[in-house]
């Protein structure tokens, strides 16, 4: 596709097995990501989707060299799938929300009265790990999740769990890594 940058991918842009239809809907998601690109003015754009008939497929658009397996960091954006995630696997029956958080993961202190709820809606009173000097000191350093709990962990509760109501990026991380123990 001329000036696009074209699609790569797992399935390639037919996707897997190569079907018509997978073919199909390659070209409307590039027709799609270019319009849309065009539309806003940005320079360049890339999308990756995943379908069970298609496999996982990147689009890219624009003529800066993207090549469509570029990682991109979304931050908070995480927050609602992992938010979504944990809701579906108390839905199933798999965890409760009440659930206190060492019943899961170990390490973080007051995990015996911190429930997944506290960690969903902000009130844990885990430290956010994004306000430790260490760590705003090296904002190019890719962090394990293990890493960011531990740093936070150091600074101890900055309210008893429940109690008070403040935003932390910890609790995002501990639930991400609650919702691997579930495959």
């Amino acid at each position: 596709m001329a000036g696009s940058g074209g699609s790569a991918g797992s399935g390639g842009s037919a996707g897997a097995g190569g079907s018509s239809a997978c073919a199909l809907l390659a070209q409307k998601l590039q027709a799609a990501l270019d319009g849309a690109r065009t539309k806003t003015g940005s320079r360049d754009a890339a999308l990756a989707v995943t379908t069970p008939e298609c496999g996982t497929n990147s689009y890219v658009s624009g003529d800066s060299g993207l090549t469509g397996a570029e990682l991109f960091r979304i931050g908070s954006v995480t927050k609602t799938y992992v938010a979504a995630v944990i809701l579906r696997l108390a839905g199933a029956g798999k965890l409760s929300l009440d659930d206190h958080l060492d019943k899961w993961v170990s390490g973080v202190p007051n995990g015996d009265t911190i429930s997944v709820r506290m960690l969903l809606n902000h009130t844990s009173g885990i430290f956010n790990y994004t306000e430790d000097a260490g760590f705003l000191g090296d904002l190019q350093k890719k962090w394990t999740p293990d890493e960011l709990v531990a740093l936070a962990a150091a600074h101890g509760a900055v309210n008893p769990p429940g109690t008070t109501w403040k935003y932390s990026n910890t609790n995002y991380v501990t639930l991400a890594a609650l919702q691997t123990l579930f495959p």
